[in-house]
């Protein structure tokens, strides 16, 4: 078996996200879960991350499920313990689900940040204006200043994968439907492959789902 981990800016495990990965890649591929945020109470990870107003925001899942909402400059310290953490276990390969922008890490091999990843992919196949979902409307500025880095015209609304999903996502993918886009991206490795769907069914638009395009990748390296 190859083993691979994954690290979740959240808590692991992510049952809401790992199953699903591991559907699209082969069956001699084994992830082993890492959350930056394992050793913590929700309480602890609130009032040690807790964004002020005007901090880039990072948003993840813990494990029973409840949205947490992170600065992002405390988050990169977090990481490097985990990547540090599992390269100690001998395992090589890691997978970072998370679609922010962080600085380099340290790391002795192979490690998928989807950022830039998928900010390339999306500046070579889209046109014109592209739109992105986000979990947290306190990340839409950070989205648009991020995605211009790449030249793309951006539009831009928050649905939370975490929080009522489905219930939310009707009024703001139909803005989506009326605007003139080449693609959508939800940019969260949260975001499903039935909330692709839906965001597909709503507009009729190509929706660019991180944990596929990350995952296939993943399973060409390994």
């Amino acid at each position: 078996m190859e083993r691979v981990a994954t690290i979740t800016i959240g808590q692991s495990p992510r049952v809401d996200l790992v199953p699903e990965i591991l559907k699209l890649m082969r069956d001699d591929i084994e992830i082993v879960e890492y959350g930056i945020l394992d050793s913590y109470t929700y309480e602890e990870a609130e009032n040690m991350l807790r964004p002020n107003k005007g901090d880039n925001v990072l948003v993840s899942r813990m494990r029973d499920g409840r949205q947490i909402e992170m600065k992002e400059e405390l988050v990169p310290n977090l990481i490097q313990e985990c990547i540090n953490n599992i390269e100690k276990e001998g395992i090589n390969t890691i997978f970072l689900l998370c679609t922010g922008k962080f600085p380099e890490f340290e790391h002795k091999g192979l490690l998928l940040e989807p950022f830039s990843l998928l900010h390339s992919i999306v500046k070579d196949v889209s046109s014109g204006k592209i739109g992105v979902i986000v979990p947290d409307s306190s990340q839409i500025d950070q989205t648009i200043e991020y995605w211009r880095e790449g030249g793309n015209d951006i539009f831009v609304r928050a649905v939370s994968p975490y929080k009522d999903f489905f219930d939310n996502i009707e009024k703001e993918a139909l803005d989506f439907k009326n605007e003139e886009l080449s693609l959508i991206v939800l940019d969260c490795m949260g975001y499903s492959l039935e909330m692709k769907k839906k965001v597909k069914e709503i507009t009729g638009k190509p929706v660019l789902l991180p944990r596929i395009v990350m995952s296939k990748l993943l399973e060409e390296l390994v």
